[in-house]
């Protein structure tokens, strides 16, 4: 009989999954574990947030008063990319507005603003200075699940008044996401996550019976809006780019707007790719068009492209 060293561990060799069905059940596996870890954290905060004195937002609410308090049927976005440097002064004086994280450095006044940092570093810091300056109608936290929410930063600095919202993640599934963005459309209890923030938005415009929808800064790559070399914004702080959040470019990647505006079907395609918020954009689009509505921007940029 072979001598078993028994403090030698026995090595685990899992068999290799090739079946398709196997992989589709880890892949829904792994995502239950996340929605559950999502759901349990966000209850944790907003727990932690209530005790504080905050009180939650629920989504058919924020529908209600969108459609209650809004002066023309017109939805403007404001994301931080490059454009909106120059689509600023095109922006409407009676449209309902809607920001998020550091567009406000546009200065706009917002009906509807979502942050979603209170991280004890420069960019909580940079978010606080910045909400503390701003004429905001109403001013909502989200992603109560991240990492960069830290309730105990918001009991030691001041913030203004501000609501929450437990958001409920979509994972997106590019074989699917039209179905998907068409339920979270049908869905007016939930405010679904999919994607960016920016995302989300679009689909509450829809919700809301907007006949227009104009993005601002909505560009996927380049720089943000405050850090071109011609802008007259300035933001206390280098957050990198769009495309490259570290500030470094990899050689494959083509982010220059000049490209941008020669070639808006190969932009498109690019953002596909490299961001899949370009193909919920697309899927949002479509579904606008049933309805009326009416999705763009004004200059060439990623989003324009995806929108033809």
């Amino acid at each position: 009989m072979p001598c078993v060293n028994k403090n030698k561990p026995i090595p685990l060799r899992l068999p290799e999954v090739t079946d398709r069905k196997n992989k589709t059940m880890i892949r829904e596996l792994k995502i239950a574990i996340n929605q559950a870890k999502r759901k349990m954290l966000s209850k944790r905060t907003a727990t932690e947030l209530i005790r504080l004195g905050y009180t939650e937002l629920k989504y058919s609410d924020l529908l209600q008063s969108v459609c209650r308090e809004r002066k023309s049927d017109v939805l403007e976005i404001f994301g931080s990319g490059w454009s909106l440097a120059s689509t600023a002064e095109k922006v409407l004086p009676d449209s309902y507005k809607v920001g998020f994280n550091f567009s406000g450095y546009s200065r706009f006044d917002c009906d509807l603003y979502f942050f979603e940092t209170t991280i004890d570093n420069y960019l909580g810091e940079a978010q606080r200075n910045l909400l503390r300056n701003l004429k905001i109608g109403r001013l909502v936290l989200k992603n109560l699940w991240s990492p960069n929410i830290d309730v105990r930063q918001i009991a030691k600095k001041e913030y203004p008044s501000f609501q929450f919202i437990k958001d409920v993640w979509v994972p997106q599934d590019k074989d699917r996401t039209f179905s998907q963005v068409k339920s979270i459309i049908e869905d007016r209890q939930n405010y679904s996550a999919i994607g960016s923030t920016f995302t989300s938005m679009i689909a509450m415009g829809i919700q809301c019976d907007f006949k227009a929808i104009i993005l601002h800064g909505i560009d996927f790559m380049g720089e943000h809006f405050f850090q071109t070399s011609d802008t007259k914004y300035s933001a206390p702080f280098n957050f990198g780019r769009l495309d490259c959040p570290d500030g470094k470019l990899d050689d494959n990647l083509v982010t220059n707007s000049t490209f941008i505006d020669k070639d808006l079907e190969c932009a498109y395609y690019f953002s596909c790719n490299i961001v899949p918020d370009g193909i919920i954009l697309r899927a949002l689009f479509m579904l606008a068009a049933e309805r009326g509505i009416e999705i763009k921007s004004h200059v060439p940029s990623v989003s324009t492209g995806i929108l033809r």
